[in-house]
């Protein structure tokens, strides 16, 4: 399994807050499997354009203490960030291999949760005619925006990566993360590791319980491998998830 966000760079943002910490995750991703981990810490797009040589640069410093304790142990680490577009980034910016996922074409990008839907297909549109391909982050977060939204984002060229755990859930986010895997719009999973014991094999588990093991390949191998070596994705295979007696629960209680 590969996990393309995480957020396990030490004292950088919400997540990790020491290279102890960090270790310890990593070692319970390594024992459930996990063999790569993209480091993504939170930036703004504003805070790239005014200075992104400073945000790669503390993105560097941080690395380092934490890639001497951890060494050539699985996962293997990899650097990105995830952005948060609180505006859209310049074409030129679009260009830097340094803000994206381990230099790839791919850039992993959030955006405000009641952002407007039309704003968010505009500035991926934008994304795509640069040459990149935008990763949306969680997208069942975003209350304004519903599974048609989500499609649209996807038929201009993005992908999107719903939370390995969230998906799981007899919540709203939840079915969310379940319809889009039902009607093959969700091309990644990932942890989102704040430093927990969150990991994508929640994802692949509950997926194998549903006798959709090819679909968890797809979401947590094949894909973001694709993003890691900076090859193409796959489109998701059809899945057919029946709701269990939690789910139904969640319906009931309206949430």
């Amino acid at each position: 399994m590969y996990d393309i966000h995480s957020h396990l760079l030490p004292g950088v943002d919400d997540g990790s807050q020491s290279v102890e910490e960090s270790v310890g995750v990593l070692e319970l991703m390594a024992d459930v499997g996990v063999k790569a981990l993209v480091l993504t810490p939170h930036v703004t797009a504003t805070n790239l354009t005014r200075d992104a040589d400073a945000q790669v640069e503390w993105r560097t410093q941080a690395f380092g203490p934490l890639a001497q304790a951890h060494g050539s142990l699985s996962p293997q680490l990899h650097l990105g960030f995830e952005i948060m577009l609180d505006q859209p980034l310049r074409r030129e910016l679009l260009k830097d291999s340094r803000i994206a996922l381990v230099g790839s074409r791919y850039i992993l990008v959030e955006f405000p949760y009641e952002v407007i839907p039309d704003f968010v297909g505009n500035v991926l549109t934008q994304m795509v005619d640069a040459g990149v391909v935008p990763i949306v982050a969680h997208p069942e977060r975003y209350h304004r925006a519903t599974v048609d939204d989500i499609m649209n984002w996807r038929m201009r060229g993005a992908k999107t990566q719903i939370d390995a755990t969230e998906m799981t859930r007899a919540t709203k986010r939840g079915r969310v993360c379940r319809s889009l895997l039902k009607r093959r719009a969700a091309d990644l999973v990932a942890a989102d590791n704040h430093g927990s014991s969150r990991t994508v094999v929640n994802a692949v588990d509950y997926l194998a319980d549903h006798g959709a093991e090819e679909l968890g390949i797809c979401l947590a191998e094949i894909n973001p491998k694709a993003v890691i070596d900076d090859g193409p994705m796959i489109d998701p295979p059809p899945v057919v998830l029946k709701a269990g007696i939690k789910e139904w629960w969640g319906v009931f209680r309206g949430r």
